[in-house]
């Protein structure tokens, strides 16, 4: 089976870096590529729960028609579905009327256990001020959307940037050849390896990412280390044989004061962003090295953003992320900490180069 797929689908013969299928350059091979989703969507009725029903894409969204979402507020909260399970949304749109192709488009991918109410929404605003329809989202197991609290799989967030990029390409109002990605912290990974997986993705802005867990685990203590993959080869046997598992603190995992610090803080003014996660999945968080698909972006734009003194993910990890990729690309440091991005002069520069990176590149 494996070696028919591989025949079928040239791209998907490796589990490393895949390389940007030989369609994705031609206007009218891609072409011929939408209308067969297009038709597909027409003709194939959802089998989902709840309101999505046999509805088609276009009415997922609260209206279907460009001159209601025009009469609307400039932010919709939304449902999308990903493997099935409900995602909460919100889309903010530019003011005033659309393009006619509609507004070039980008959702924004959150990091460790991130909620997309904390953090990002001063970047997502500006985005959308800047002409950009912008959409942020739960990741499956957390904040507001369903599934299994606290399930934190590299290759399941990756699934649910991608369902995301699909249902906000079916808006009316947004034009589907202009798309583009962008991560913070864990999330710079996940939006780097769905660029790398998907050919609709025209430009990815990561900021204060890593390249290789298993490289930022050797920032913990040896006899720490020691214990943490003890206890984590201990679980997997338990699983195996009883189906139950053990969960962690978080905090555990980012090894940093600084973040333990702002995530209190955060769960003061939102309780929903408190998770505990499967050991099972940390053993697949610390398997996960994005610095992998980062070659695959090209010739995709890539804008990296860094910080010199981020004690959470050190500085090294983008610039070995940078080092990997290829051209076009550019690596934006900052003179600030890790969550120094988000707020004060140290965001104001990073939201400047984002705009300006999307506006070039969209």
């Amino acid at each position: 089976m494996r070696a028919l797929l591989a025949r079928a689908f040239p791209a998907m013969r490796s589990t490393r870096a895949p390389a940007i299928p030989n369609w994705a350059n031609s206007s009218l091979a891609a072409s011929k590529m939408r209308a067969r989703v297009a038709s597909a969507f027409l003709f194939i009725r959802r089998r989902l729960p709840g309101r999505l029903t046999n509805e088609p894409v276009s009415s997922i969204v609260p209206v279907s028609a460009t001159s209601a979402w025009n009469a609307m507020a400039h932010e919709h909260n939304v449902d999308f579905y990903s493997w099935g399970t409900r995602c909460s949304a919100v889309i903010r749109l530019p003011g005033g009327t659309p393009p006619t192709a509609g507004w070039p488009a980008i959702v924004m991918a959150h990091g460790f256990r991130g909620i997309k109410e904390w953090l990002l929404p001063p970047t997502a605003q500006a985005l959308a001020d800047a002409g950009f329809a912008v959409l942020t989202f739960d990741y499956r197991g957390f904040g507001t959307t369903d599934g299994e609290r606290g399930l934190l799989v590299p290759e399941r967030q990756v699934e649910d940037i991608r369902n995301a990029l699909t249902f906000l390409s079916a808006v009316e109002v947004v034009d589907p050849e202009r798309l583009g990605l962008w991560g913070t912290s864990f999330g710079c990974g996940t939006v780097i390896e769905a660029t790398a997986r998907d050919s609709r993705v025209k430009a990815v802005v990561g900021q204060i990412g890593f390249g290789s867990a298993p490289r930022m685990l050797e920032r913990f203590p040896p006899e720490r280390r020691t214990a943490f993959v003890k206890m984590l080869a201990e679980d997997a046997v338990r699983r195996v044989r009883t189906g139950d598992g053990a969960t962690i603190d978080p905090a555990v995992l980012l090894n940093s004061p600084e973040s333990d610090t702002v995530f209190a803080d955060a769960e003061k003014r939102w309780p929903h962003i408190a998770v505990q996660i499967p050991l099972n999945a940390v053993e697949r968080i610390f398997e996960y090295e994005p610095e992998r698909f980062v070659a695959a972006v090209a010739p995709r734009p890539l804008l990296l953003i860094g910080a010199t003194h981020d004690h959470t993910v050190p500085h090294s990890e983008i610039v070995h992320l940078y080092r990997q990729a290829r051209e076009p690309k550019e690596l934006l440091t900052i003179d600030v900490g890790h969550y120094e991005v988000y707020s004060g002069p140290g965001a104001d520069k990073a939201r400047a180069r984002t705009v300006g990176w999307f506006r070039s590149y969209l």
